[in-house]
């Protein structure tokens, strides 16, 4: 199953034409995690986040949403049904 992450970060990448090497580079991640990340294997971890926010990102409402995603992401299965159950989310 593919994150929201995963699929922010996909479109990112084919978007501006960059490569699993050049994210890796310029968020001092390896390919590999940067590549799990953008198949949704893994969540990224905030360190990450801010990384690739800090060198990519200026507009602060994006900044944001990627912050958001991550964090939904990172939210229990259960959580997230109950939410949308509840219409919460």
């Amino acid at each position: 199953m593919k994150t929201k992450f995963g699929k922010y970060l996909e479109n990112f990448m084919l978007k501006n034409n960059y490569t699993l090497e050049y994210i890796s580079k310029e968020t001092d991640a390896s390919i590999s995690i940067v590549g799990h990340y953008r198949k949704g294997i893994r969540i990224p971890k905030d360190e990450f986040v801010e990384k690739f926010i800090k060198k990519f990102i200026n507009i602060d409402k994006e900044k944001n949403y990627i912050r958001y995603i991550v964090a939904y992401d990172r939210t229990p299965e259960l959580i997230k049904k109950l939410s949308i159950k509840n219409n919460s989310i």
